[in-house]
Order: structure tokens, then C-alpha cells, then sequence
């Protein structure tokens, strides 16, 4: 099952997730997690994917979803530190072109800092 941990840091609600981002309740963990985070007006979310060893076609539906969702508020959402295997299907589905994806955690924060 997927985790989520959050943080607030600098005014970025950090969602570091843990677990394979797949079809059923993980994904609909992310889903419900987003959902709130709207409903609370944040506008600016990182979704930290370090501990996702695993990513299907429903879990990058699930975070383009999110990054709609997001957007749809005014706000930005960005991905930070996926691990090779599922920076592979990102870029294969071409995600990058869409949503920012950084490296590390902290890149991905100084981005926010510079916007």
C-alpha cells in the first residue's frame, strides 16, 4: 500500500511517497491525498517519488491528474527524485514535457523559491 508523509517546507507542502504507484488503492491513496490538498487551497505541492520503486500507466494518470487538479487552483506541482526505473516511464510517456521533474528534493524546492 502506498504511503504518504508530508511536510511543509518554505511554503511547499512536500508529499514524499512510499510504495509502487499502481492500479487500486495506492493510486487512490494519491488521488485522495491531492483532493484534500486542493480542498485546502494549497498551490504548491511536490510530490517527492524516492521511495516509489515502481509506476504504471494508472499511477502517471494518477499524477497527471494531480497536476490538473493542482493547476486548476492557480498552483504548481512538481516531481522530484524518481529513481531510474520510473524516470523511464515518465519520460517515455513524455511527462516532463508537462510537469517539472528535478533530481533532488532540494533543486525541485529552489525552483519553487525562484518562481
Amino acid at each position: 500500500m502506498l504511503q504518504i508523509d508530508q511536510k511543509e517546507v518554505d511554503g511547499v507542502t512536500v508529499l514524499a511517497l512510499k510504495g509502487r504507484l499502481i492500479l487500486g488503492n495506492e493510486s487512490t491513496t494519491l488521488a485522495q491525498r491531492i483532493k484534500q490538498t486542493v480542498a485546502d487551497q494549497v498551490t504548491q505541492v511536490l510530490l517527492n517519488l524516492a521511495e516509489v520503486p515502481y509506476i504504471d500507466s494508472y499511477g502517471v494518470g494518477e499524477l497527471i491528474a494531480s497536476f490538473t487538479s493542482v493547476r486548476r487552483i492557480g498552483g504548481t506541482l512538481r516531481l522530484c527524485s524518481p529513481r531510474p526505473a520510473v524516470l523511464e516511464v515518465l519520460q517515455l510517456v513524455k511527462l516532463p514535457m508537462m510537469v517539472e521533474v528535478h533530481p533532488t528534493e532540494e533543486e525541485a524546492l529552489a525552483g519553487f523559491a525562484a518562481s
